[in-house]
């Protein structure tokens, strides 16, 4: 795997990373209401 390829599959596994931490606290706030 190149350096490029390696940055670019990190970059997309926090982007997921950050989807995942949002739809969670979306649903605690749904919860919550």
């Amino acid at each position: 795997m190149t350096f490029a390829e390696k940055e670019n599959k990190q970059l997309k596994e926090s982007i997921l990373n950050i989807e995942t931490h949002r739809m969670r606290d979306n649903l605690n706030h749904i919860r919550f209401l």
